[in-house]
């Protein structure tokens, strides 16, 4: 029988404790925890994390519950971006945190709306100096592109408040084209990227089949590694990562790799739960990506999962390389292209 208790429902631990001093005076002393949820099945995970999560950021203990959920309710994006960049490791404690530049990215998602908003140079200047405190921004052409390409890879000021709609309740804008509205907010984008990095019954990397000629080609191939390869391990390596397409237009054009070698693997942004697969630039281009998608859901009908996109597939495996995207030793705000064969 299944449990389906309401989420609704808080609990709390009650800690009581008797203390005696100088065997003259006990006093009875009881404390209650910070109240929590029980999620009994695997479908109230996500509305149990999205009940909770922004009133773990409020500043006040004890905060009414009106102000938690109230869609202006902010918090200031010094608060935020720690909890991003650690989004993934505290749901998979073995998983690293967020690279700077991907949470240039999630920070893009967040606020390129107000971008979007501004309809005058004079509105997109007053937006810029309030995110950032100076003007980078001022060529009269193509501002928004501008104003939007600074925040996918420069972090705003850390008192810039952030409303509880613009991440979890906010449609996302498409940040190709700055026009089309997604279908998911960034609150669910990051939940369905870290359920595939989580990858329960490891549908998306099975284990190879020892004996299976197939399975074996992938155990030797995936990753430059000869051992077998997770979600989490290839996250872990910066061989998936949740980079823009502004990091990946500059990984292949700023570095020494072949195009016609080489590819990106990425979360898709345009579209939640999904693969983005780069392979370099189109024909004659050095700004229009060559890209594709596929849903985890998709892949998952796959015998051997991602390793036979990659190596099976008839495009994908044109490109016998993965590139990895690592943050600089010297210097975290940017970042290192490498080469896994």
């Amino acid at each position: 029988m299944v449990d389906r208790r309401q989420l609704a429902t808080r609990y709390a631990v009650q800690v009581e404790v008797a203390l005696n001093i100088d065997n003259k005076l006990i006093v009875n002393h009881a404390v209650l925890s910070h109240p929590f949820l029980i999620a009994i099945t695997n479908d109230q995970t996500e509305p149990l994390l999205y009940s909770i999560f922004w009133s773990r950021m409020l500043t006040t203990d004890h905060a009414e519950t009106s102000e938690m959920f109230r869609e202006s309710s902010t918090i200031p994006w010094a608060v935020l971006q720690q909890a991003i960049r650690q989004y993934v490791k505290a749901q998979i404690v073995q998983a690293r945190s967020l690279h700077y530049h991907e949470i240039c990215h999630v920070q893009c998602m967040i606020l390129l709306p107000r971008v979007l908003r501004c309809k005058t140079n004079e509105e997109l200047d007053s937006l810029e100096l309030e995110l950032y405190g100076d003007l980078k921004c001022v060529e009269a052409k193509e501002r928004h592109v501008q104003l939007r390409d600074r925040l996918l890879t420069e972090l705003v000021l850390p008192a810039t408040p952030i409303e509880r709609r613009e991440f979890m309740m906010d449609k996302c804008f498409s940040i190709l084209d700055m026009s089309t509205e997604l279908q998911h907010t960034v609150w669910s984008w990051l939940f369905r990227g870290t359920e595939m990095f989580q990858d329960v019954g490891h549908k998306l990397c099975p284990s190879p089949t020892l004996g299976d000629k197939k399975g074996t080609k992938t155990k030797k191939q995936m990753a430059a590694c000869e051992e077998y390869q997770t979600m989490l391990s290839l996250f872990n390596r910066g061989i998936i990562t949740f980079a823009s397409v502004l990091t990946v237009r500059h990984a292949f054009r700023d570095y020494d790799v072949t195009p016609c070698d080489a590819m990106i693997v990425r979360m898709c942004d345009e579209n939640s739960g999904f693969f983005s697969f780069v392979f370099g630039f189109e024909d004659g281009s050095k700004d229009i990506l060559r890209m594709g998608s596929l849903s985890s859901e998709q892949i998952k009908d796959f015998k051997q999962g991602l390793p036979e996109v990659l190596m099976d597939e008839q495009f994908p495996s044109k490109f016998p390389c993965l590139l990895r995207i690592e943050p600089d030793d010297s210097n975290s705000t940017r970042v290192t292209i490498s080469v896994a064969r």
